[in-house]
Order: structure tokens, then C-alpha cells, then sequence
């Protein structure tokens, strides 16, 4: 089991997790300011997750080790 929660200061934002090669492999959008990612399934590795409220957008490095 794997989770990863993203916790903003607004609801509506579009999270989007990406590898380091810049795919995209998890997008969703929040109706809330707590979203939790199921992340059981992604491989070990360095991933950005990208925050983005309108034109303000946070990125974030996450190392993921199973």
C-alpha cells in the first residue's frame, strides 16, 4: 500500500504527478484543499508533483523507494 497526500491552501487545483522523463502519470483535479494519491502502483524513482491554481503553479520533488 502506498499514499501520498497533497495538502494546498485553495480547493480546485490540478495536481499532476510526473516522472523524470516529464510524463505525466497521475492527473487530477481537487475539489478540496486534501487529496490523496494512490501511488501503489508507481515504480521506485524521483517524480515532481506540479500544484497549479490558475497561474500559480509549486512543484515539488518526491523520492518514491519501495
Amino acid at each position: 500500500t502506498g499514499y501520498f497526500t497533497v495538502r494546498s491552501t485553495t480547493a480546485n487545483n490540478t495536481i499532476e504527478i510526473m516522472d523524470v522523463t516529464g510524463r505525466q502519470v497521475i492527473t487530477k483535479t481537487t475539489v478540496s484543499n486534501l487529496t490523496s494519491f494512490d501511488i501503489s502502483a508507481m515504480e521506485s524513482g524521483v517524480y515532481f508533483v506540479q500544484v497549479k491554481n490558475g497561474t500559480d503553479v509549486k512543484t515539488i520533488r518526491m523520492v518514491l523507494q519501495k
